[in-house]
């Protein structure tokens, strides 16, 4: 084989190289999006569980209250651990104090009162707890975009 033959040969080799080494990084890239998007997902969704369970505390009575105050214990925690694993990327979220003001807009006030009564949903507690939570929820989305995963 000729000296030029063997200069292609190597040239073809080191572009096959360059090429699947650029495939398995953007592969990579590919699978840490869909894994950092699933978490936001999973923020997401329970965010709305404790919209829920807030909505159910909030409005109902006695047994039902009472499962719908150890949801949304359960549900806090929960978030605050999703939102720490969101911190472990790149870059912190920066949503702690927005996740703070979601807690003090549901469990402010008399939450876990025994003079407590039941509230409509269209009164300014729920407003306030949903402003929260959208604005919770608006920080973690703009962190996902913004972080260009």
């Amino acid at each position: 084989m000729s000296e030029q033959a063997q200069y292609w040969v190597i040239a073809g080799w080191f572009v096959t190289a360059i090429g699947w080494l650029f495939a398995n990084y953007q592969a990579n890239r590919r699978e840490n999006r869909k894994e950092v998007r699933a978490e936001v997902d999973r923020v997401i969704s329970t965010v709305h569980d404790l919209l829920e369970a807030a909505r159910d505390y909030y409005t109902t009575i006695n047994n039902e209250r009472e499962e719908a105050r150890l949801r949304i214990h359960t549900l806090i925690a929960r978030a605050s651990r999703q939102i720490e694993q969101l911190d472990k990327h790149r870059k912190s979220t920066g949503a702690y104090p927005r996740f703070a003001v979601l807690f003090e807009a549901i469990t402010d006030g008399n939450f876990e009162s025994k003079k407590l009564k039941p509230e409509s949903l269209s009164g300014e507690r729920y407003a306030r707890i949903t402003a929260a939570a959208e604005n919770y929820l608006a920080k973690v989305e703009e962190w996902f975009y913004t972080n260009k995963y």
